[in-house]
């Protein structure tokens, strides 16, 4: 199929649309009209016409691998609420919240202050209960103190037996996330709707190309 060089997107639009609906992917409508697979993509945005971006990758062969699961652990914590006046830090293990990158931080939760962001904090109950230490959300705990309005906050309380074993847990809590890079967060900007990165997504568009949907060149197409 071949097709003029000035696109004529009214003309064009129903082939792209028709190919879609045949199952072909960016990649696959890029060849076979010979246009910018970025530049397709925008304009069936605009169009309302869905085109899978990448290939289906080929299924494995063999049988999986099955995965062994280690025998669970500990208790199911419990959910509570607990006032922000209750809950303590243990300077053991938890991080220094005086320098101006903390500081900065917490300021910026409280004064901005949205629950749907406020997850639950993890705490620990030692002595049957007696005190409580925050293990995770220093942050939002020092926020909602400087706030003086917060009177509650939702906490995952867990039975720990010691200083050592909340310290332990800090550091798997902390070892198993992982930062978003750049690029996935830019692309959460793009579904919020923020205008500056609409601003590129539309000049990456424009110039025919388009962002990687991964960090991994081996699956990257052409544009």
């Amino acid at each position: 199929m071949a097709f003029q060089t000035k696109h004529d997107w009214g003309t064009l639009m129903p082939q792209i649309s028709a190919l879609a609906a045949q199952n072909k992917n960016l990649a696959e409508i890029s060849a076979a009209t010979g246009i910018a697979g970025g530049t397709i993509w925008y304009q069936a945005k605009r169009h309302g016409v869905a085109i899978a971006k990448m290939p289906c990758r080929p299924i494995r062969k063999g049988p999986a691998r099955p995965i062994q699961y280690r025998a669970q652990r500990g208790r199911m914590a419990a959910l509570n609420y607990l006032p922000p006046s209750e809950l303590m830090i243990d300077p053991a293990y938890q991080r220094s919240i005086e320098g101006q990158e903390s500081q900065t931080l917490i300021r910026r939760i409280a004064i901005n202050w949205d629950w749907s962001l406020c997850l639950p904090l993890v705490v620990s109950a030692r002595d049957n209960g007696e005190r409580m230490f925050v293990i995770d959300g220093q942050h939002r705990l020092e926020a909602a103190r400087l706030r003086g309005d917060i009177h509650q906050l939702p906490c995952v309380v867990v039975a720990t037996r010691s200083c050592e074993e909340e310290a332990a847990l800090f550091e798997q809590i902390n070892a198993q996330r992982r930062a978003l890079t750049a690029l996935e967060l830019f692309q959460a900007s793009v579904a919020s709707g923020d205008p500056d990165a609409a601003a590129i997504e539309r000049a990456l568009a424009d110039a025919g190309l388009m962002l990687a949907p991964h960090s991994n060149p081996k699956f990257w197409q052409p544009g």
